[in-house]
């Protein structure tokens, strides 16, 4: 009797109706929130200066790595600043990918950076400050360090130089998957022409 008092249940319209109406319910809510959210950014951004948007630098790692590339997508709610960095290597058609969040105050950035993949160790701090090119650009200017896993002895390494950050605009599909953390390019010589256009 529960059995067929439950078959029933389920088969009937009502109960297919409640759920339709549920499932679209909370998409409308999620798409509210994330409509929201958009433009609590968008309100904010032209009252302040905001770090939200994609960044691009080259540099020599500490391990000795030439001529990394690494994109990163900012997002930035008031002081609350999260990232994701896709980084590019000319001898390694592999594609590292980090995770980090901080704060942006009074012009400097304060952060933390992670792998994506678990099963790596490369976490590490950022220390920047927000600069202007001569042209007028804005960018960030400032180092990373990080832990260096391949001695016994625990050393915290500084990345070689400066590492800077500078503004660029890609088109919007490759802006969508920086988002939501999807290979924006396929290797090293396709992103570099990016770069080559800030010079």
């Amino acid at each position: 009797m529960i059995l067929e008092y439950f078959i029933s249940l389920l088969s009937s319209q009502s109960f297919i109706d409640t759920i339709i109406i549920g499932v679209i319910g909370g998409l409308f809510l999620k798409f509210s929130s994330y409509l929201l959210s958009l433009s609590t950014e968008y309100f904010y951004s032209h009252k302040n200066f905001t770090l939200s948007g994609v960044w691009i630098s080259i540099f020599d790692s500490y391990a000795l790595d030439k001529g990394n590339i690494e994109i990163g997508y900012i997002m930035q709610k008031k002081e609350s600043v999260n990232f994701m960095i896709q980084q590019y290597n000319n001898t390694n058609k592999d594609i590292s990918k980090y995770k980090g969040n901080g704060i942006f105050r009074s012009g400097e950035l304060s952060a933390i950076y992670y792998p994506n993949n678990k099963n790596m160790i490369q976490n590490g701090t950022l220390l920047m400050r927000i600069s202007y090119s001569l042209n007028n650009k804005p960018q960030l200017i400032g180092f990373y360090q990080e832990f260096d896993h391949t001695t016994d002895i625990d050393k915290v390494n500084i990345g070689n130089g400066s590492y800077i950050l500078q503004r660029i605009n890609l088109p919007f599909w490759k802006t969508l998957k920086m988002r939501f953390n999807i290979n924006c390019f396929q290797n090293y010589q396709e992103v570099k022409p990016y770069l080559m256009a800030q010079e």
